[in-house]
């Protein structure tokens, strides 16, 4: 039970607005599991973000936000919150716990039992106790290890083990019971383990309740009756890394999940794969099992979740079955269909301009050869691509990976046009070519020399150009020594894509021939191939004496920047953009002189503290959605500083934001009457403006998610909402958000 906790007030988010989404179906085929209406517990819709900030040394065994507590039974009594709350009580456990009667859950709480950040957390059963260890009707339990960042700003987790062993003997009882429409979910550094019970199920056991399993590990738990460590009569909700497996059932046999079908039920009790599934290792089994019965279900409009990779991360248990391409349940015992070799590359990106690295999947073993060629021209033949000789093995269980960097006679057909790679796989005498167009945009910046002159006898110009936009780094060795790596090199300046700038060299060797390296860092990350600058050193000036400035330098405060375009109210109608400039202090100064300080604009964002993806280096703001309300925002505007060195402008690592705002006016527009959507709860949720709505998310976001409302052009978020029910790492604390997901009938 979790380490003592103080509130942090949530700040007043931006209005969003949630687009209506479309409603999708699973194959003709593949008969959809109804979705259950009886449960507490939903991946579908969403609440706000309540935010809690662990303090740092908590007194008692249990917590909830700042109020200490000493028992567990006088926590549960303090909690306040119900499934359709907006906020989660979270008991923290400070201390490891001995039960000796079932921990009951109220009908109509919702209660997160956590490990704090840093700590390791058993919950044990006690000698003699043979019950269920909690027991959850009509209310919602989460377990779950809360993560957070330490003085140094290491990433630490807590990790809450719930140990069913006892003392070694035969328990009647779960882990966790589920009944009467509770609901049970299990995140991350969570764990069930170590219960013998002759119950159905040995961890977990529901019947007429929901699981939700978004990771965590359930192992090591053994059943002497029919079932398995998770035993259900209604669907079983999985996503994020989940372990299920290494449990058993009666006479030893695997018992992990096992989905409780009647002989004659119409309607099969599923596996739903209700967000995105990785790393995970799940073991399910049916009750009742036969041909052509759903077993696993993916939700459609899960962003790079397939069925094929869910399956990938699933076993059926049974050995005389197994799961076919559409979720369905068939007999092993049908003659395996003899495989066509078939490959398939599952990604590809730029380790410099002339480097790639290729990863794909195989069938069958064999070797997998590789050829780039100048996109649009014509596609290599299989034995021209043998030809090149440029080879890995594949296998069917790893496939191929290749990091492979253009031959000279690649370099001369390309030269700087885009590319594909093309892949053939041999096995045997089959062959079989595959490719891919690398993606252009995120190739490392090509850059070129234009001009290199000593401007004293220490110090040179470099004049370069770069087909990408980012920043500029530069280092000398002695001529003909090797290259510095970018980490050895000096911070220069910003650079525009296919505009001339700059580098100013200085303090170089006195004596010797020098030679310059330029890099160039696009906004991706990607760094360049090193471009050389050979200084020719019979050109080389004497030493020069230092001259008298004519004037104290110029030092602008950076608040001096000025922003215009969004001194008035905004109308925010959908999909309408607006401009805006900003012009960094002292970016105006046309006469430097050493010691001048100028502040240049690199990127926007909503958040004080952004991460890479929501720094926005396009100067325009507007609202997909549109934004009918008058409201005020917040943005914060990134410079950088640099300094005249007398030979040029170099940039330091001195970055810094200024707080601006921006008005929306309040508007009226028509669109489109979104279809409410009704969660497994049966309730609908609304927008700001109290009218229905479908919601949608961002399945690819593990923590809290950004709204669908206001955004800039290349789709930067002015609000956020929260999303999946996770514990996500915030700055100086964490966040717990909970997400309703839609679920299609």
């Amino acid at each position: 039970v979790p380490a003592e906790e103080t509130t942090t007030p949530v700040p007043e988010e931006t209005p969003s607005i949630v687009p209506e989404q479309t409603p999708t179906t699973a194959p003709a085929e593949t008969p959809v599991p109804e979705t259950p209406t009886d449960g507490n517990l939903t991946p579908d819709g969403a609440t706000e973000t309540p935010t809690v900030t662990p303090t740092e040394s908590p007194d008692a065994p249990f917590s909830i936000n700042s109020q200490s507590y000493n028992t567990l039974e006088e926590a549960l009594a303090a909690v306040t919150t119900t499934p359709e709350s907006d906020d989660i009580d979270v008991i923290t456990v400070n201390q490891d716990l001995e039960l000796s009667a079932p921990v009951v859950i109220p009908s109509g709480k919702s209660v997160t039992i956590a490990a704090p950040a840093g700590k390791s957390i058993r919950i044990t059963r006690a000698g003699g106790f043979t019950g269920n260890m909690f027991e959850v009707s009509g209310g919602m339990l989460y377990f779950c290890g809360i993560e957070d960042v330490d003085t140094e700003g290491n990433e630490v987790a807590g990790t809450l083990t719930i140990d069913g062993s006892g003392d070694g003997s035969i328990s009647a009882g779960s882990i966790v019971s589920v009944s009467s429409s509770g609901s049970f979910a299990l995140y991350e550094n969570a764990a069930m383990t170590g219960n013998s019970t002759s119950a159905s199920g040995s961890a977990v056991q529901c019947t007429d309740g929901v699981v939700l399993l978004n990771g965590g590990s359930i192992t090591n738990n053994k059943t002497s009756g029919a079932g398995g460590a998770v035993y259900s009569n209604s669907a079983v909700y999985i996503a994020g890394s989940v372990n299920v497996s290494g449990n058993t059932g009666a006479d030893g046999i695997p018992g992990n999940i096992v989905l409780e079908n009647a002989a004659d039920s119409e309607e099969a009790v599923v596996l739903n794969v209700f967000d995105k599934l990785e790393n995970s290792s799940i073991g399910v089994q049916m009750t009742n099992p036969a041909e052509g019965i759903p077993v696993v279900f993916v939700d459609s409009d899960i962003d790079g979740m397939s069925m094929e990779a869910a399956l990938s991360q699933i076993t059926y248990d049974d050995s005389n079955y197994k799961i076919d391409s559409a979720g369905v349940l068939l007999s092993a015992s049908e003659e395996p269909v003899q495989e066509e070799l078939e490959a398939k590359i599952t990604s590809s990106s730029w380790i410099s301009t002339s480097k790639v690295k290729i990863t794909g999947t195989v069938n069958k073993t064999g070797t997998a050869y590789i050829k780039v060629v100048k996109k649009g021209s014509a596609a290599p033949t299989a034995d021209e691509i043998i030809a090149a000789d440029k080879h890995v093995d594949a296998t069917a269980k790893n496939g191929f990976s290749f990091s492979h960097t253009f031959s000279a006679e690649e370099k001369a057909a390309v030269g700087t046009d885009p590319v594909t790679v093309y892949v053939c796989v041999v096995s045997g005498e089959e062959k079989v070519v595959v490719s891919v167009d690398m993606e252009e945009t995120s190739r490392p910046p090509r850059v070129t020399g234009v001009s290199a002159s000593w401007t004293g006898h220490d110090s040179a110009k470099i004049v370069c150009r770069s087909d990408k936009s980012g920043t500029a780094y530069w280092g000398w060795v002695e001529h003909g020594a090797s290259a510095p790596g970018i980490e050895n090199c000096t911070l220069a300046s910003s650079v525009t894509a296919n505009a001339n700038f700059d580098i100013y060299a200085d303090n170089l060797s006195s004596d010797n021939a020098i030679d310059v390296y330029i890099y160039v860092k696009s906004g991706d990350g990607s760094v360049s191939a090193p471009l050389v600058a050979q200084l020719n050193q019979n050109s080389r000036p004497s030493a020069n004496p230092t001259t008298t400035p004519t004037r104290d330098p110029i030092i602008p405060s950076v608040t001096e920047s000025k922003v215009t375009g969004l001194e008035n109210p905004l109308e925010f109608y959908p999909n309408t953009f607006y401009d805006f400039t900003v012009i960094g202090a002292g970016t105006e100064n046309t006469n430097p002189i050493e010691g001048d300080v100028r502040w240049v604009p690199l990127y926007w964002s909503t958040s004080s503290n952004p991460s890479d993806s929501e720094k926005h280096s396009t100067w325009k703001i507007g609202a997909k959605s549109g934004i009918k309300t008058a409201d005020t925002f917040n943005m914060y505007i990134f410079f950088r500083q640099e300094k005249y060195t007398g030979n040029g402008w170099q940039a330091t690592d001195n970055i810094v934001s200024v707080p601006y705002q921006f008005k929306s006016a309040a508007i009226e527009y028509d669109s489109v009457t979104p279809t409410p959507s009704t969660d497994i709860n049966g309730y609908t949720t609304y927008d700001e403006n109290g009218n229905p709505i479908t919601q949608t998310g961002d399945t690819t976001d593990t923590g809290t998610a950004t709204a669908t409302g206001a955004r800039t052009a290349d789709e930067s978020p002015i609000g956020a909402m929260s999303m999946l029910a996770v514990l996500s790492l915030l700055a100086g604390g964490y966040v717990i958000t909970r997400k309703r997901k839609k679920i299609n009938n």
